[in-house]
């Protein structure tokens, strides 16, 4: 499973499902997947949360009923950070990766102020520069930190470079179908 990660308004849904289509990778949304689990209606708002660590145990049991249906390839659009309702930042921890079963990570950033703007139009909401800036430099330190610990390759792109998503995405899916034939032929075979 392919791990996309970056803050809210990066660009990361507008990026990925085309791409992964035409490479038969299935996406997911993290947000819609804990929306399904929750089975009530929820106080968070779509750049920030209440219960973070409430949300990611609805995840990974999301996730885990949902992977059979797509033979495991497929995209997951979430954070690896998240801020709280009160505005504090929260880092998403790495055993909830682990948990979830993500086998690679990818990371969409972008200028602040094209962030900014990209919520204005589809969101509505008004968000300080600054305060995107900060999320979106905690999104990335966190990202680099979570896979040097659990040793699982990222790859940073910047929005909107639709050719290196594109190539980090089949370099990515030609990685997992040659250990899926590793795994069902044996080594060597």
């Amino acid at each position: 499973m392919i791990f996309l990660g970056g803050v809210h308004g990066v660009g990361k849904s507008s990026m990925c499902f085309e791409a992964a289509q035409r490479i038969g990778l299935t996406v997911f949304g993290a947000s819609a997947i804990i929306r399904a689990e929750r089975q009530a209606p929820s106080v968070d708002s779509r750049t920030a949360v209440r219960d973070v660590r409430g949300n990611q145990e609805l995840l990974i049991q999301g996730v885990r009923k949902r992977g059979p249906e797509s033979s495991g390839h497929f995209v997951l659009d979430g954070h690896f950070v998240l801020r709280t309702l009160d505005g504090a930042i929260e880092r998403i921890d790495p055993a909830v990766f682990v948990a979830l079963g993500i086998d690679y990570f990818i990371c969409i950033q972008d200028d602040p102020q094209a962030i900014a703007a990209r919520l204005l139009d589809r969101d509505g909401a008004i968000l300080m520069v600054d305060d995107i800036a900060g999320l979106q430099s905690e999104e990335l330190d966190h990202a680099r930190y979570v896979s040097r610990e659990l040793k699982i390759r990222l790859d940073v792109i910047q929005a909107f470079d639709h050719k290196e998503f594109e190539a980090s995405l089949r370099h990515i899916a030609s990685d997992c179908l040659a250990a899926d034939r590793w795994l069902d032929d044996g080594p060597g075979k």
